[in-house]
């Protein structure tokens, strides 16, 4: 048996539209990393799974993850792959009017929130 080590990158976002308030369905999602996938000019595969976000006995919120990793038959690496998920995070937040969106890989998370849901200078949820 041969192992091999490989990079992962993954966003997590909210499946509630802030806007709208209406759920973000995952025909939504995978049409939307579809488009952003052909305008990158390099097809990144991802994973797209339902999550949720859980904080205590009061708060529950659905969601979604999703992961890319340095799939050996497309021929990415790491710096692809990060590059790509920071733009499919950052057009993910806008098109689907989330406040925050989290990317997680193995060495950082980086959280991109909205200014429209953020108030800048003021304390929601533990942001500044």
């Amino acid at each position: 048996m041969k192992a091999n080590y490989y990079y992962e990158c993954k966003i997590y976002l909210g499946a509630i539209d802030s806007e709208s308030e209406e759920s973000i369905s995952g025909l939504e999602i995978d049409t939307f990393i579809g488009r952003t996938q052909e305008e990158y000019g390099k097809v990144i595969p991802v994973r797209v799974s339902q999550t949720k976000f859980i904080s205590g006995t009061e708060y529950t919120e659905n969601g979604w993850e999703i992961s890319a990793i340095t799939y050996p038959r497309i021929r990415t690496n790491k710096e692809e792959i990060k590059d790509f998920m920071g733009i499919l995070a950052d057009g993910l937040l806008y098109e689907f009017n989330q406040s925050r969106i989290c990317i997680v890989d193995e060495d950082q998370v980086v959280m991109l929130e909205n200014s429209k849901f953020i108030s800048k200078g003021t304390k929601k949820d533990g942001a500044v």
